[in-house]
């Protein structure tokens, strides 16, 4: 399965460019998204869940500021609902995405944070099997200004209850998968400064649904530092980067999504290697069961590079399956 959000097309990139100016119309700019994403779609032949990469998302927390109440200029605070690209551009100041060349707008949290439950759905394509990306309960608390809560857990928290209320109506939407990234727990731990919070079990553990399968995922961190924070949680598997890790002599009582498709790289893997790589990596570590995918988002390299690199994990997944 993929991991996150995945790049645009260089036609959508140039519709967006033009809608942004007010020379092209919302219509041109949804019917460019949904050509990518069909192709997106298509290219992952038997993944277990499959993603149209959220490609009118920019970055992880839009549309959320949208969808959720809480944030600062969210059109839902007046109890209306009103989507749009760009909508919410005033949320929050232009923030570098922690060590690329790639920015986010910082949501400010100035009231409690809910939702009535249908609102992600909404905005979601129909895709079928799906598989929804989010940030994670740790990361989102590191990453947006918050004036309301008195405390990071209480603000995981309610954030982790709104997504679980939105399980529901995502199900009956075709998601049966929720992907929690964490991308803050790998930064910290680089630069030394991850504590693991009290509160962090607990958080993932909001969000679990009886229907929805509930994966946690780890860019950039060293797989076996993070593995034991999913184990006592609710999550159904726990995804790991398999390329940054240096020792993958590990178990975990979860199912295991091993990320061995660089998305940084624009180099498309090969089928042989990525095969040896899996092998040697199911050797290392012990696990319930095994996925494969990326170890981050596609967003950063450019679209025909995503779409090979899919392709390339849609056929190492084959190989796999006729042993």
């Amino acid at each position: 399965m993929l991991t996150g959000i995945a790049s645009r097309s260089s036609t959508t990139a140039k519709v967006h460019r033009l809608f942004r100016d007010g020379k092209a119309s919302e219509r041109e700019l949804r019917s460019e998204i949904a050509l990518d994403t069909q192709k997106i779609v298509a290219a992952q032949k038997g993944f277990a869940f499959v993603s149209g990469g959220q490609l009118d998302w920019l970055d992880l927390f839009r549309p959320i500021t949208e969808c959720f109440t809480g944030f600062r200029n969210s059109s839902r605070k007046s109890g209306a609902f009103n989507y749009s690209y760009g909508a919410n551009e005033s949320v929050g100041p232009v923030t570098r995405w922690f060590r690329t060349n790639t920015f986010y707008r910082k949501p400010h949290v100035d009231f409690r944070i809910d939702c009535a439950g249908y609102e992600l759905a909404e905005i979601m394509p129909d895709v079928g099997r799906a598989v929804l990306f989010l940030p994670g309960p740790y990361s989102f608390a590191r990453l947006v200004d918050n004036s309301f809560y008195n405390s990071d857990e209480a603000l995981a928290i309610d954030y982790s209850k709104a997504i679980a209320k939105s399980s529901e109506a995502l199900r009956k939407k075709g998601y049966s998968c929720i992907l929690l990234v964490e991308h803050s727990v790998g930064f910290d731990m680089s630069t030394g400064t991850f504590k693991s919070p009290d509160w962090f079990g607990s958080a993932i553990s909001a969000v679990k649904d009886s229907g929805t399968t509930l994966g946690i995922s780890f860019p950039k961190a060293e797989a076996g530092r993070v593995v034991g924070l999913a184990d006592g949680t609710e999550a159904d598997f726990v995804g790991i980067d398999a390329l940054y890790t240096e020792d993958l002599r590990f178990r975990t009582e979860k199912d295991l999504l091993l990320g061995v498709v660089d998305s940084s790289n624009i180099r498309v893997e090969n089928v042989a290697d990525l095969k040896a790589d899996i092998e040697a990596l199911v050797k290392s570590a012990s696990a319930a069961r095994y996925y494969i995918g990326t170890n981050d988002r596609l967003y950063d390299v450019p679209f025909d590079i995503a779409l090979r690199k899919i392709g390339a994990l849609s056929e190492v997944g084959g190989v796999l399956d006729e042993r």
